[in-house]
């Protein structure tokens, strides 16, 4: 997953009496199902993952414009610039090495946008909503939202990735914590930002016991968070999608 480290409010937090009537399974269904019926918006995520040390984390950013089942990106990571383009579950990039076009499946890449997809979204948020509770208000780009957290078991994600396509990479769910928390403005009842935290575990083989003396492997953690930003609701967005795209995309 393409993940940045979240500023956290503390635990105790006081909300407006309008705010705490909220029924957060609610809200976060309605603006699932807002998002499903917008035709164009923009996306700005940025992120970061590491394996082991904090401190080697490797950085991540996008650009994703929305418009139907079309969708445009632009993004980094790390320090190598990518641009894709999709619609529906077919993406186009292109390739760093050579500048041409290229179908991700044909190449051996993955049949999905990530977060970056409304679709995967959505269809997370179906699995995990029973678990919404209202978590506090913010701004976010000036707009007075309510913050929601939601708390997905380890072991659904494995099986919602399992579900859109999105390979398990070798981490242990069986081990470890998530964090999924979204934004919902308060008047238009729009997602205006979806933030996802985890530190999970590889697995590790099944392996004989250890000889005497041996010194005990721990086990590498994965660390990884992602925040995305949707903006520029109900506007006329506009992308130019090259000839070679729109014949790979089947324009």
């Amino acid at each position: 997953m393409r993940m940045l480290p979240l500023l956290l409010l503390a635990s105790t937090v006081v909300l407006a009496e309008d705010t705490k009537a909220v029924d957060a399974k609610a809200l976060v269904l309605a603006a699932r199902d807002a998002l499903d019926k917008q035709q164009g918006y923009h996306l700005a995520a940025k992120g970061n993952y590491a394996l082991g040390d904090p401190n080697t984390a490797m950085t991540y950013g996008a650009e994703t414009i929305v418009k139907g089942d079309l969708a445009w990106s632009k993004e980094e990571q790390m320090g190598i610039p990518t641009e894709t383009f999709r619609k529906g579950t077919k993406i186009i990039f292109k390739d760093a090495t050579d500048g041409e076009w290229k179908d991700t499946q044909e190449s051996g890449g993955l049949p999905t946008g990530g977060l970056q997809d409304p679709k995967i979204v959505l269809k997370l948020l179906d699995k995990t909503s029973d678990t919404a509770e209202v978590a506090g208000e913010e701004k976010v780009r000036d707009i007075d939202c309510i913050r929601v957290a939601l708390h997905p078991k380890p072991e659904v994600l494995k099986d919602f990735l399992a579900s859109v396509g999105i390979p398990d990479l070798g981490l242990d769910f069986s081990k470890g914590k998530i964090e999924f928390q979204l934004w919902v403005g308060k008047e238009d009842k729009f997602f205006h930002r979806m933030a996802l935290k985890g530190e999970l575990e590889m697995a590790t083989a099944e392996e004989d016991p250890p000889q005497p003396g041996a010194e005990k492997m721990e086990p590498v953690k994965v660390m990884a968070t992602i925040e995305v930003e949707l903006f520029d609701y109900n506007k006329n967005l506009e992308f130019e999608i090259p000839d070679k795209v729109k014949k790979l995309l089947g324009l």
